[in-house]
């Protein structure tokens, strides 16, 4: 008989955790994209921040091989992308307002510097594209 209680009490524990994971997956949001050069190479290892205006809590993520970067688990709220890497000019998205459930993504290229530091230019997406989910 206290075999079966135990084994009722993880079954229930287990779908409860099941179910709380799966109802805050759904309520969270993500931010992606990929991070490219002037000729469209991909930019390995930049340092992506997302930054939640609301609360100023940072997240980090590094792009890989490909450029590409994804921060998921995010709150509903504002948010900016800060894209820094080193012989690249660093940029900031303007304000980026998620929903839950949203999934944003931002592409960005960037220009290198000179030795000088003089700036060729910089050109990120003026909007992302959005799914609702």
């Amino acid at each position: 008989m206290p075999r079966m209680v135990v084994k009722i009490a993880s079954v229930v524990a287990s779908l409860l955790f099941t179910v709380t994971l799966a109802y805050s997956q759904s309520d969270s949001a993500q931010i992606s994209g990929t991070v490219t050069d002037h000729q469209g190479l991909a930019v390995a290892q930049a340092k992506v921040e997302i930054v939640n205006q609301d609360g100023l809590v940072k997240r980090e993520a590094q792009t890989d091989e490909t450029g590409h970067y994804s921060v998921s688990l995010l709150h509903a709220g504002r948010y900016q992308v800060v894209v820094q890497v080193q012989g690249f000019n660093a940029s900031t998205s303007k304000d980026i307002s998620l929903t839950a459930g949203q999934k944003y993504r931002r592409t960005c290229w960037k220009e290198r510097t000179t030795s000088l530091r003089r700036t060729y230019g910089r050109q990120c997406s003026k909007k992302g594209s959005t799914t609702n989910t």
